[in-house]
């Protein structure tokens, strides 16, 4: 899927539809052409219950743990 919002290269927020110019940051793009920007991140924490600020809450199995981040 292409998540540019057919303004050249600029990626989109798959959850939020901002495109990466709008929000002055770096959107993170996965494989699949999913794109996820940082306050859509900071929500789906939000919503699972996780602290942002301390990775010891991510299950390592999720493949996000503190280990796969360093």
């Amino acid at each position: 899927a292409d998540r540019t919002n057919g303004n050249s290269n600029i990626p989109t927020c798959s959850f939020c539809g901002r495109r990466a110019d709008e929000i002055g940051a770096q959107i993170i793009t996965g494989p699949n052409g999913s794109a996820i920007c940082p306050d859509c991140v900071i929500r789906c924490m939000e919503i699972l219950g996780l602290d942002t600020y301390r990775l010891d809450d991510v299950p390592e199995a999720s493949g996000f743990g503190k280990n796969k981040l360093k």
